[in-house]
Formats: C-alpha cells, sequence, structure tokens
C-alpha cells in the first residue's frame, strides 16, 4: 500500500507540477514578464516571445516529469533500483525527494533562458533546460543520501559507544 500511495503522490506532484507551467503565473512571477531594453528601459515582453518561452518551458518540464515518472515507476516496481531508498524512503527522504523535485522545476525557465544567450536549436534549449534540471534533482537526492547515510553511521557509532561490554 505505501509504494501505491508514494507512486500516486509522485504522478499527483507532476500533474501539479505541469498544470503550474500550463495555467499559472510563474512568467510574472519568475520576471519574464519584462526585458531589459538597450537604451536601459524595462519594457514588457511581447505577445509572441511571452508564447514562445511558455511553449518551451511546458515542453521541457512534460519531458523532466516523465523521466521523474518513469524513475519512480520503475523504482515501484523493482526494489533493487538505484536510489530506492532515496525515492520509496521514510518521511524526511520523501521530503528531500519532493524538494529536488521542486528545484528541477524551478531551474527550468532559467536554464531555458541561460540557454538563450548562446543563440543555437530549440533542441539545444529543451535538452539543456532537462539537463540542468535533472542534474539538479539528483544532486539533492545523493547529497542527502550521503549525509544521511555519515549521520546514520555516526548515530550507530553512538550508540554502541554507549552500550556496556
Amino acid at each position: 500500500m505505501r509504494r501505491t500511495a508514494i507512486l500516486s503522490a509522485d504522478l499527483i506532484v507532476s500533474i501539479i507540477a505541469v498544470l503550474w507551467y500550463l495555467f499559472g503565473p510563474w512568467i510574472d512571477l519568475y520576471g519574464f514578464a519584462v526585458y531589459h531594453s538597450r537604451g536601459d528601459v524595462w519594457l514588457s515582453t511581447p505577445p509572441a516571445a511571452r508564447a514562445f518561452l511558455s511553449g518551451m518551458v511546458l515542453t521541457a518540464i512534460l519531458v523532466f516529469v516523465s523521466f521523474f515518472v518513469v524513475w519512480s515507476f520503475l523504482t515501484c516496481v523493482f526494489r533493487r533500483f538505484p536510489f530506492h531508498e532515496a525515492l520509496y524512503g521514510n518521511n524526511r527522504r520523501l521530503m528531500i525527494k519532493y524538494c529536488g523535485f521542486l528545484l528541477g522545476s524551478i531551474a527550468v525557465p532559467f536554464s531555458l533562458s541561460w540557454a538563450h544567450k548562446f543563440g543555437t536549436t530549440r533542441e539545444f534549449y529543451i535538452a539543456s533546460a532537462v539537463g540542468i534540471s535533472l542534474f539538479s534533482l539528483v544532486a539533492v537526492i545523493l547529497a542527502a543520501t550521503m549525509l544521511f547515510a555519515r549521520s546514520s553511521r555516526q548515530n550507530a557509532r553512538r550508540h554502541l559507544s554507549r552500550q556496556p561490554a
């Protein structure tokens, strides 16, 4: 039951992220509604540019979410999948997983904006955004896994040192 509940929560979080980038006011909140023009003036972003950025971000977030859902599904089905404890562990580890997902989903528009400075193809924009967001998700999970492994070893050593011989 717990594994299916976690998989269901992953699906719900993924759907919320897609709906946020489809309907939410993220473009205004993230600061992409205005741009700095050459005359040292802040202007509102033209509708065509807003639609282009929204489409690119939505495409990148759909790819990111699909990787996340497939990873979670494979971890749910196969118990010996990498990062099993990080994705299906205790509540603290689940919180870290969702914080990593949040960081990865927030990184998508900013990485698209960063990739736009290089002036390459749309595929490069999307691939770089998905790559940076997946990297941030995996980095958060790896860092937390290493920190928890270290703290659990230290707690085990303290517990063993307190026991009488």
